[in-house]
C-alpha cells in the first residue's frame, strides 16, 4: 500500500496557491481538477486523477490522505524533484517571511 501524507493546512495552501499561479485559472471545482490533471499528463507524463486533486485541495470533504505518489506527480508538475524538496521549498518560504516580518533591517 503506498505511504499517505496528512496534509497541513499550509501546505494545502501553498500547494494550491502554486498550483494555480502555473496552470493559469483557480481550481475551485470539478472541471477545475480535472483541466489541472490534463495539464499535468501533458508536462509530466504520468497522471493524477481530478478526483484526487478534488480531495488534495478540499473541493471534496474526505478523511483520506494523498499519497506519496500523487504528491510527487503533483508537485513535479510545478518543477520540483519531489515532495520532499516541496517541503524544504516551503519551509524556507515560511522562514525567510517569519524574518522579514519580525525583524527590521
Amino acid at each position: 500500500m503506498p505511504a499517505k501524507h496528512v496534509l497541513s493546512d499550509t501546505e494545502k495552501g501553498y500547494l494550491k496557491k502554486i498550483c494555480e499561479h502555473t496552470a493559469g485559472f483557480p481550481l475551485k471545482d470539478t472541471y477545475s481538477c480535472s483541466q489541472l490533471s490534463d495539464l499535468i499528463q501533458t508536462k509530466t507524463g504520468k497522471t493524477i486523477s481530478y478526483n484526487t486533486l478534488r480531495r488534495v485541495f478540499g473541493i471534496i470533504n474526505t478523511k483520506n490522505s494523498p499519497s506519496e505518489y500523487s504528491l510527487n506527480v503533483l508537485v513535479h508538475f510545478l518543477g520540483f524533484e519531489n515532495w520532499a524538496a516541496f517541503i524544504l521549498y516551503l519551509h524556507k518560504q515560511e522562514n525567510e517571511q517569519f524574518l522579514l516580518k519580525n525583524h527590521s533591517f
